[in-house]
């Protein structure tokens, strides 16, 4: 798969190091005596990429997804599916909103789908165990699902169908026991952690690894001991204890959950889910124009910086610019987001950039409304929702993720036969 792509880098540094005050709240993280998560980050020395409140116009993407999703999808009339039920035009988007953590920055990284899908787990917690978990407080670590993703890897990508298997198989732990990294190591030398964790590492395609998952992939099935005696090679401490809460949250939480996906291949399905108060995932391809990204100024897109701070991302219309360039090589690209809601009714007039030069009208009809990754000062600042402004949050056009994504539910507790 190709690498993801890097924009606008900065030092990890200038994300800051000042964790937010509600990652050090274990104890308001699970209400139970069996399973307490704490602890301190024992690499303090080096600099942290707070994931809470990161802002950064990067916007950082993954590697295109591989699905045969279009081929599968179904377009089925709303007023009646299969079963012969109803749909709503509009769902309760605001009661999902409510059932979402914070919205956070994935910084220089290209893990907008481990964000989703962590996101996504969150929010399943608090829905389906609602006196063990609260999304004011619950905070799970990005950095070890992307370790688990991406540690056998020599390029980064990863999907819902992976990241669910892996929350499935080894569970998670909390963000102040295992912190997010907001930046890329390219090679030992991109930090002084990227050194001290994978320069001993001479085996080439192991190095790799490291640096992209970010600690060494031997680490997983390490002993106790090894992890805990200092001065053996795989002594890391901080691992041993996110790799123990992760397996007791697993062991509590995740002995019924579904070990992937369950993907969604029809649009009453999509909105029956979303309807129910239920948020997914959605995988997918990527369209600088749809999206006001700002890398399309690369092949001479003119951003709609309005549609961008609203967060209201369009269309890759046939004959465009963007449908044209957003699919080469050196632009091809994968997101993933937390669709929070439907509204069919809402129709929007926007003006598409045309490979000819001109600029051509069109009404988009439908949206889906979702929680995004990119922080929230920029990308979605002035999303706003009946009056309400919820920044980090924006809305796609149906048009464009039936044609272009694949939808994802994650299933935790399996309905009784």
């Amino acid at each position: 798969m190709k690498k993801f792509m890097k924009f606008n880098t900065k030092p990890l540094s200038s994300f800051g190091k000042t964790q937010h005050p509600a990652k050090h709240l274990a104890a308001a993280l699970l209400v139970t005596a069996t399973l307490t998560f704490t602890g301190a980050v024992t690499t303090s020395s080096f600099a942290r990429a707070e994931n809470t409140q990161a802002n950064d116009d990067g916007a950082y993407l993954d590697a295109p997804y591989f699905r045969g999703f279009p081929s599968t999808f179904k377009k089925i009339e709303l007023a009646k599916d299969p079963a012969g039920d109803s749909v709503p035009m509009v769902s309760p988007i605001r009661a999902v909103i409510a059932k979402q953590s914070k919205v956070r920055s994935q910084a220089n990284r290209g893990t907008c789908s481990i964000f989703a899908s962590t996101a996504l787990f969150e929010s399943m917690l608090a829905i389906q165990y609602p006196q063990q978990f609260s999304v004011q407080s619950l905070d799970l670590s990005e950095e070890w699902l992307e370790y688990l993703v991406v540690r056998t890897k020599q390029e980064d990508g990863a999907s819902s169908y992976e990241n669910f298997q892996m929350i499935s198989k080894y569970g998670m732990p909390t963000e102040p026991t295992f912190p997010y990294i907001g930046e890329t190591w390219k090679t030992v030398e991109s930090s002084p952690l990227a050194k001290l964790r994978c320069g001993s590492i001479t085996e080439a395609t192991t190095q790799t690894s490291c640096l992209l998952a970010h600690r060494n992939p031997s680490l997983l099935f390490a002993t106790n001991a090894q992890l805990s005696e200092a001065g053996t090679p795989l002594f890391d401490k901080e691992f041993a204890k996110a790799r123990s809460e992760a397996r007791a949250l697993k062991s509590k939480f995740l002995t019924q959950m579904n070990p992937g996906p369950v993907t969604l291949h029809s649009e009453t399905l999509i909105k029956k889910t979303l309807a129910a108060g239920t948020p997914i995932t959605l995988d997918l391809d990527f369209y600088y124009g749809a999206w006001n990204h700002r890398r399309g100024t690369e092949f001479g897109l003119v951003r709609k910086m309005d549609e961008w701070s609203k967060g209201i991302v369009t269309y890759p219309e046939p004959g465009s610019l963007d449908l044209e360039k957003s699919r080469e090589e050196d632009f091809s690209a994968g997101h993933s987001i937390v669709l929070v809601g439907y509204d069919d009714q809402l129709a929007i007039d926007t003006k598409i950039q045309m490979s000819d030069g001109t600029f051509k009208t069109i009404t988009l009809k439908g949206f889906y409304f979702f929680k995004n990754s990119w922080g929230t000062e920029n990308f979605g600042v002035k999303f706003t929702l009946n009056g309400e402004v919820i920044p980090g949050y924006g809305m796609i056009s149906q048009k464009y993720a039936h044609e272009y994504g694949s939808f994802h539910k994650m299933v935790l507790v399996k309905p009784e036969e």
